[in-house]
């Protein structure tokens, strides 16, 4: 003779396995990060340096004071300088393979240029422009 689950406790069954699943997946999905997070004030630029580019490439913000935050996510050191034509606005220092830079800077309305100099690493591609908007 054959005998099959009571209803009530196969729901009971069911409910618990969709209950263990939903656990499971809200506990994971995210990649682990390399250190302690810290949080970027609101509106940050967030920047990743890489051979030989940025992403982005191409940045607008409006005149004022803005945040970059500068992750090398690189093989090699990098850095972030920001110049206004030739004139340096602000001139960034080596930043390690893994690790950021953050870094805030007033700016008026302009063209800008984002670029790393280090062992001519802007002679690779590795620049990107800067629109700042407003007045």
């Amino acid at each position: 003779m054959l005998r099959f689950p009571r209803p009530a406790l196969m729901v009971r069954r069911l409910a618990w396995l969709l209950g263990i699943a939903a656990f499971v997946a809200a506990c994971g999905g995210s990649a682990a990060t390399a250190g302690p997070s810290t949080a970027l004030p609101s509106g940050a630029v967030t920047v990743e340096a890489k051979e030989y580019a940025f992403t982005p490439a191409s940045i607008t913000v409006p005149a004022g004071a803005v945040t970059f935050s500068v992750k090398n996510v690189g093989t090699q050191d990098h850095e972030f300088q920001v110049l206004q034509g030739d004139q340096v606005v602000d001139a960034g220092e080596a930043i390690t393979p893994g690790s950021s830079r953050t870094t805030t800077i007033t700016l008026a309305a302009g063209d800008y240029t984002f670029l790393c100099k280090l062992n001519g690493h802007d002679q690779l591609g590795m620049k990107g422009t800067l629109t700042v908007t407003g007045g």
